[in-house]
This record gives structure tokens, sequence and C-alpha cells, in this order.
């Protein structure tokens, strides 16, 4: 692919006055940049002449840029170096004459700590370019890229470009969008005197469009870069990938190689154990299949990807959409034996990390752990009814029954598993394979929510784990529905109250357990995030549920060292403007109050005379704690 310009572009460079220039077009991503600068590796000579300068191809990136000026700049760093490599010593008798000195530049070429001249870098310096002295070798390569994102009107930059093609006899490469050239040309000249075709007939003489040479790309990609070169899985699946790509009509190369080192971050998170498992290949390669397509359908504006997995039970319509995504890639799943997306992980999930760049790893290797790749146990009664529309006629009722049953009984522990129980009996009793009651299936639920938040041993963060839409690898049916909503809002219910229960008892562990050695830790504890997620303990009542007076007994067996650091604690907790300039004491703080007036009383009781330091530090923290409380009542 794209031989035929490699073979031009080797015959340009060759010419020796060819008087125009070659642009290579494309849209943003498809591989210019890559093709072009596998070109350059070719066309570098080595400088093994030491009586020579041997100028190698340079390459500029105007994005951005906004200036000729900027643009010389950039020409002359890339020039600068060839003049300190090795067997410059010829540099004195190349430059002479050539530059004209504005800015001094000593040069010692003997290294005998004589000066041997200077020069300076003004625009003469780059008439290194156009110079005829026979010491200076090379082709005079100059390839600009991102025309279209440079900020110079379109024909001052030709104007510019046209100036080292006609009278430096350089061999000059464009790089560009062509479409958004001509549209910014055209729209910034509305009384046209020429067209943008007469216009760039000026200086272009042959134009190429580069296409994607996803299996060079790809392998470069994996070769070249060190975070995707530590994961043999993407060298395993080259051809895959490449068919992927082919089948998603991106046409981004540069897409791809994100979704590669996002795909490489994201399996770094899991457990070895995991990777060890005799079908971890397996895994990967559907992961891998479904990463890349939701990374294609997500960049290309397919918001609809979101609910992929769950589109088999969203009506006609959403049927219809998957079926349009489906077929751009249903012959890759089947032609590498790809499970179907449910049996691998959260399409959510996939795309929450795809657009935050986080995934909680905890979370990550729990849900994988019960994916059909992983699972050490058979798969529930309750996963085989959630594909109840494909089942024989005798296991679905044999499913339903038994799901039922299991539900009326209670035995479900956990909420997830009560979620997707839930989802797909509403879903039954709408499309009447159920003849149950609705009501009998939300009061349960709420029954069963109920018993499980009651156990002592349960655990927020698994509690947690139903909050989206899905898990399990699969989305709940019925998630849309009032009643399935009801009970999401129940469950929620029940949650912040057991993270408000549970928050209050770790703060009480925290500061009436206090001692010398635990202080260091407060810092770091109070920095993590409540249960919720929606603040840290740091910014909310930290005192509210403390008791002042067993606080107050703590902080005076406390060495006068972790004394002195807990009142430093107190006093920047109430006085924040001393340390930022734009915080204030907020509402929350009126919550430690009455923690702070116990705490005061109880540090004055039962002073020991012969504790002088101790004393001292108790009288200033007595005081400072009077102010504090002062300030709060003011609030």
């Amino acid at each position: 692919m794209n031989e035929h310009i490699t073979d031009y572009l080797n015959y340009y460079v060759e010419l020796e006055n060819p008087q125009y220039a070659v642009m290579l077009i494309g849209n943003w991503g498809c591989g210019k940049t890559f093709f072009i600068k596998n070109q350059v590796t070719e066309w570098t000579e080595p400088n093994n002449e030491s009586d020579n300068i041997s100028l190698k191809p340079i390459y500029i990136s105007l994005n951005g840029i906004s200036t000729t000026h900027s643009i010389n700049e950039k020409i002359r760093s890339e020039i600068s170096p060839f003049l300190y490599s090795k067997g410059m010593k010829v540099a004195k008798k190349v430059l002479n004459g050539l530059l004209k000195t504005t800015v001094k530049i000593d040069m010692n070429f003997d290294e005998d700590d004589k000066n041997d001249g200077s020069f300076s870098f003004n625009v003469d310096s780059l008439g290194i370019l156009d110079s005829s002295n026979k010491e200076i070798k090379g082709k005079r390569i100059l390839i600009f890229d991102d025309i279209e994102r440079c900020k110079i009107e379109t024909d001052e930059i030709f104007g510019y470009i046209n100036n080292f093609v006609e009278h430096s006899s350089c061999k000059v490469i464009l790089l560009s969008d062509e479409k958004k050239i001509k549209d910014k040309y055209e729209k910034n000249k509305l009384e046209l005197d020429v067209s943008y075709k007469d216009f760039k007939e000026k200086l272009i003489g042959q134009t190429f469009e580069v296409k994607s040479d996803i299996e060079s790309a790809i392998n470069f990609f994996i070769e070249d870069t060190k975070n995707l070169n530590e994961n043999s899985e993407l060298i395993l699946h080259n051809e895959m990938i490449i068919d992927l790509f082919n089948s998603s009509k991106l046409e981004n190369l540069r897409v791809l190689k994100q979704a590669l080192l996002d795909f490489s971050r994201i399996i770094k998170n899991i457990d070895s154990k995991l990777k060890n498992h005799e079908n971890y290949n397996d895994f990967i390669k559907s992961f891998l299949t479904y990463f890349i397509i939701i990374y294609a359908e997500h960049k290309t504006g397919n918001d609809e990807i979101k609910n992929f997995q769950g589109l088999m039970f969203v009506g006609e319509e959403a049927k219809e959409k998957k079926k349009q995504v489906e077929g751009k890639y249903q012959e890759i799943l089947n032609k590498y034996n790809i499970y179907h997306s449910t049996y691998t992980f959260s399409i959510h999930k996939i795309l929450d990390y795809i657009v935050n760049g986080f995934i909680d790893k905890e979370v990550f290797n729990n849900e994988l752990k019960s994916n059909a790749f992983f699972r050490q146990d058979e798969e529930q009664d309750w996963e085989k009814l959630w594909y109840w529309s494909y089942l024989e006629d005798s296991d679905f009722k044999k499913y339903r029954n038994s799901v039922w049953s299991q539900f009326s009984r209670g035995d479900i522990n956990q909420t997830t598993v009560l979620f997707h129980i839930a989802g797909i009996f509403l879903k039954l009793i709408d499309k009447g394979l159920l003849l149950k009651n609705k009501s009998y299936v939300l009061s349960k639920s709420k029954q069963i929510l109920k018993a499980l938040f009651s156990k002592d041993s349960i655990e927020n963060k698994y509690l947690g784990y139903g909050l989206m839409n899905a898990s399990w690898g699969k989305q709940y049916q019925s998630h849309k529905t009032n009643e399935f909503k009801s009970i999401k809002e129940y469950f929620d219910k029940l949650l912040k109250e057991k993270q408000s229960s549970n928050s209050k008892s770790y703060l009480k562990d925290i500061f009436e357990n206090l001692n010398s050695n635990s202080l260091v830790e407060i810092y770091s504890k109070l920095k993590e995030a409540i249960p919720d997620a929606t603040n840290i303990y740091e910014r909310t009542a930290i005192f509210k549920e403390v008791n002042g007076k067993k606080l107050g007994k703590k902080v005076k067996l406390l060495n006068n060292k972790a004394l002195f650091d807990f009142k430093n604690f107190i006093h920047s907790r109430y006085y924040p403007e001393e340390t930022y300039s734009n915080v204030r004491l907020e509402q929350y703080h009126i919550d430690d109050l009455i923690c702070l007036i116990d705490l005061k009383d109880e540090i004055q009781k039962n002073h020991k005379k012969r504790e002088i330091i101790k004393n001292r530090l108790l009288t200033e923290f007595n005081d400072d704690l009077e102010k504090i409380i002062e300030k709060i009542n003011k609030i």
C-alpha cells in the first residue's frame, strides 16, 4: 500500500532542481505523518565525511504556527545540530560569508579553550539550504506537516514555502487534509481573484492521497511503543485488529494507536491469577475485540453503542440499530469465534473507561471473576433465564420455575443478583410469559434488600456494585421501567443509611482511639472519600459524632510531639485562610462545635504539675480552642 507514492518520492528527491513541491493529502489520522517519517529514515544519510556538512531531511509541523518567523526558528533549530556534529571543523569555511551577525554565538572547533570565531542565526542562516558550497551535502529536503492547522493565511504560507522551491532548489513535501485547506482559503478570500485549484498549481506539481497502511502501522505501534510491546496479547491478534479496524470504517490510525494504548493500560489491572488461568488467552481475544469495537463506534459518534448489550430487549428501533452495528462486525465475530459480549465484560464499563480513563481495579476484577471465562462455579439458573428469548420451551419453564422458587424463598445473597431476577420477572410479566403480580415482585424485592442490608458483615463497596444498569456482564432487564426504578430507589435509600452509619463509626474510631502512633495516619484517612463518594472526610463535620470528653482524655495522653502536631492540625482546620487565601469556614464546621466545647473543657482538667512542657502546650491549645469556638459561633 502507498508503494507508488514511495517510488515517486524517491524519484523526486533525487531531482537536482525540481521547481515544484509534492503534496500528500488525507484525512487526519490516516497515517500521513507515519508514512513520511518512515521515508525520512530511508533518506537520512550518515555523516561519515569529516569535511562535509550533510543535511538531513528537515521535518516541521505547522500546527498552531502564526508567523513565518516562527517557522524560520523551527528550521534553524533543525539545522543547528549539524553545525556541531562530529567533524565540523570545516563549518568555519562553509559558513564564512553565509551568516550575518546579529546575535553572537561563540564557536570553539579545536577544543583548545580559544575562541575560533562566532556567528549568529538570523534569516540569512537559512541560506545553508540554497548554498552552492560543495562542502554541504544532502538532498535539501523540507517537509511541512499539518498545513491545515497553520494559523497563517493559505496564500501567505504557500508563498513562503514557494521561496524554498523556486530559489533554494529544495525538495519540498507538504502534508495536509486538503479539504480543510481549500475550505479555509475560500472562506477567508471572499473576493477570489484566483481559485484554489489555480493557486495550488503554482506551487504543487504532484498530489497523492495517502491510504491507511493498517498492517505496517500496527506492527510499528507494537514494536515502537514500550507500553504495547510489553503485551504479547496484541502481537498474537494482529490480523484480528486489522480486520476490526477495516470493518469500523474509522480510517484514523491515531485513534487506533490510542485504543491499543488504552487497552494495554486496562489489562495491567488484571489479577495475576487470572492471567495464569487456562482461559486467559480466549478472554483477551474477546475483550480486545469488544474494546476496539466500542472505541471505534464511540469515536465516530455512535451514542447507541452504550446500549449494545441490552438492545435485544428495548424495542424494534433499538434492535435495528443493533443490527446495523453488529452487521459491520459479524463476519469478524464469526471468523475468530468471539464470545457474545455479555460473556466477557460490561459494555458500559468499557465505555466509562474510554471516556474517563479510569476503572476501579477491584470492581474490574470482581466482574472478570464472574464472567464465562474465569468463574469457578457453574452458571446459575437466573443467568440461563436471562437468555429467555433463546431458550427451548422446556428449558424456559424449568429455569423460570426454579428462579421463581428461589425468589419467593428470599434465597438471594447479592443485590446484583436480585436486580437481575426482578428485572427478568418484570419483563416476563410484560410479555405475558409469567402470570404473577408485579406488586408482589416489588414488595418481595424490597423485603430481600432490607434483609441484605441488615447483615453486619455486608460491605458498602459491594452493595454499591449494583448501582449501574448492569452487572455480571449483563444489562438489567426492565431497568428503564418505573417498577424497576422504584426498587433501585429503595436500594439507594438503604445504602445511604448504611453509609451514614458506617461513616459515623469510622470517624468515632479515629478520634476516640487517638494515640501518638495513630496520629500520623489521620491526615491520609481524612483525605479518603466518604462512602457515597460525594466528598472526602476532611470536608465534612468530622467531630459531629465524636465524644469530646473521650477525645480530650486521649489528647492529654499524647506525647509532646504528637500533642503539638494535633494542636496544629486543629488550628489549620479552622483557620483555612492561613493556608488557602480563598477558603473560609463552611456550614459543616458548625456541627463540630459541641465536640470542640467538650474537648476544651476536658483538657483544662487535672494537669500534672511536673509536666511543664505539656502543660504549656495544653494551655496554648485551650486558648486556641476558645478562639476557634468563638469563630465558629460567628458563622
